[in-house]
């Protein structure tokens, strides 16, 4: 969730390598990567980008920077609108309701933010 991918930063010393890499996908990070961290510094956040959209491409390349816990989610499409709910393993199974029949999935609640940002660099040198 948000918790592991704002633990997640990229730091502007960091997005500065990206353009010596010398190929065409790091060459376009690193003209876009610039302005969104341009952006959390104007709005008072970090010197540098939280790493969000590669975090699942990240863990599937290396869960073991990652804690995870397994529940069932539903995701709200009432009032709250996108935001998820789980029920813990530790609960008792319903049987019945909204949380019926649904198998636990896995959610990221750790991470190792050095070693996934050092992961993506390392890849996007290739």
């Amino acid at each position: 969730g948000l918790d592991v991918t704002e633990a997640t930063i990229m730091s502007s010393e960091q997005i500065a390598t990206i353009a010596g890499f010398g190929n065409p996908r790091a060459d376009l990070a690193a003209q876009i990567l610039p302005y969104y961290r341009d952006f959390h510094l104007s709005h008072g956040g970090p010197d540098g980008i939280h790493v969000h959209d590669s975090t699942c491409i990240s863990y599937l390349i290396a869960p073991q920077h990652y804690g995870v816990r397994h529940h069932p989610v539903r995701v709200d499409t009432g009032w709250s609108v996108g935001r998820g709910k789980t029920w813990p393993t530790t609960r008792h199974a319903l049987a019945e309701g909204p949380w019926a029949g649904r198998r636990a999935v896995t959610i990221l609640t750790e991470v190792n933010s050095d070693a996934v940002v050092a992961l993506e660099l390392e890849r996007l040198a290739r």
